[in-house]
């Protein structure tokens, strides 16, 4: 660790380079390359004196302290480089400028990151340096899986992530809402200098848990963003057992009623076993696996049977209590509160429905017959059927005379006893 941070305080010490009155070396404080790229190693003299560059020199630093060259650019020589099918100097030229003597390194990896010194000579002023850290990433590749735990209620692995051939390594962790927990194996990449980390995720099986979906976030250096590597999770549980087919209305003497054993499991159940409470079972009922059939209900009132379903994990249980009437009337009976309440609703709104009819029905029509008195001053006048009484009194009068002859009819007719 003495090394690295020997490195540190050279670039906290280097960034700008090794000034020297009014001549400097200018570096980057690092540069950055991915593996298989290229990275540029920048440098360049700074002199508001007249100097005369004799030798540029590229090093790098290793863990045991020291520092080969890397490439050397003489003004007349020309460029000596250690590896020429990787390394080349970008703006420096034989016989000519060599302020810049900026560096450019292609096919990298991870061994060529490190600390590099570039290195001026210069005359008359001597020689100036400085320093540039050189990062390499390797881009991991991401993959999240479902795991296929074994059929036992035990804490185990149920899902794997894995972040292969990063450098650095990538760094993992499982998002959830399932309970669970999550260990990590490291181990050299396939690529030299990079490393694969393979992080699991653990739990007890459950019902809860089957088919929810967890996320692996792998962290980079070299991604902006962290990958998100969703998992649906497939898991083994023991059955959770419910019976169905009873609605509560059975009565005596009702035939071939069925009794449904729902059980939910994974994998699903191999055994089914029927029963009651009592642990007598009636005669009459036949298990068919998950069926219970029962040719005819008689005398099972108030039975509890009872269905135990198994699978390779285990077994449930459920249960449901049956309420036999003597008869349907007893069960007609019996209806619920909302059914009474809508019978009464319903006989209320047909007798709205009859009194507005006849309400109706007599304003059209009228009513025969009927004879209504009209006080008129001190007369009284008398109206049958539309026919004024004093109108067909005047008529009778002018038609005999003196009207003797009339006074029985006009008699009759107001009691309403003459017919027409």
């Amino acid at each position: 660790m003495s090394w690295l941070l020997l490195l540190l305080l050279l670039l906290l010490c280097c960034a700008l380079g090794e000034e020297g009155g009014d001549i400097a070396v200018l570096v980057p404080f690092n540069s950055t390359g991915l593996v298989g790229g290229s990275a540029g190693l920048y440098c360049s003299l700074a002199s508001k004196r007249n100097v005369t560059i004799t030798q540029v020199t590229w090093m790098k630093k290793k863990p045991d302290g020291s520092h080969p060259a890397v490439a050397v650019f003489h003004p007349k020589k020309g460029p000596n480089i250690a590896q020429p099918q990787k390394v080349r100097f970008l703006a420096a030229k034989q016989d000519g400028d060599l302020r810049n003597a900026s560096l450019a390194i292609w096919d990298l990896g991870v061994d060529d990151e490190g600390v590099y010194e570039c290195q001026i000579a210069t005359f008359p002023t001597g020689s100036r340096s400085a320093y540039v850290w050189l990062k390499v990433f390797a881009r991991p590749n991401n993959t999240a899986v479902a795991l296929e735990p074994s059929p036992a209620l035990v804490l185990q692995d149920v899902a794997k992530c894995i972040s292969a051939d990063g450098h650095p390594p990538g760094r993992i962790t499982w998002s959830s809402n399932v309970n669970g927990s999550h260990r990590e194996m490291e181990e050299p990449g396939s690529q030299p200098g990079t490393t694969t980390i393979t992080s699991y995720y653990s739990m007890v099986p459950s019902l809860q848990a089957d088919g929810r979906n967890i996320t692996c976030r792998v962290e980079h250096e070299s991604a902006r963003e962290p990958d998100q590597l969703p998992v649906t999770l497939s898991l083994p549980y023991p059955p959770e057992v419910s019976i169905s087919g009873y609605d509560g209305n059975w009565h005596v003497g009702l035939t071939n009623v069925i009794l449904t054993c729902e059980a939910h499991s994974k994998p699903v159940p191999t055994h089914y076993e029927w029963n009651t409470t009592t642990g007598i079972f009636p005669h009459s009922a036949k298990p068919q696996e998950n069926r219970l059939l029962i040719p005819t209900l008689n005398g099972l009132n108030n039975s509890i049977f009872v269905c135990k379903a198994t699978n390779a994990l285990g077994s449930g249980q459920g249960q449901v209590t049956i309420l036999v009437q003597e008869s349907p009337e007893t069960g007609q009976r019996n209806m619920s509160t909302g059914s009474i309440v809508a019978i009464i609703i319903g006989v209320l709104v047909v007798l709205v429905l009859i009194v507005l009819f006849l309400v109706v029905w007599v304003r059209k029509h009228g009513c025969p017959l009927q004879s209504r008195s009209v006080e008129r001053k001190d007369i009284s006048y008398s109206t049958v059927n539309g026919v004024s009484v004093q109108d067909m009194e005047a008529k009778t009068v002018r038609a005999d005379g003196a009207g003797v002859g009339r006074t029985q009819e006009l008699e009759d007719i107001t009691t309403g006893t003459l017919l027409p």
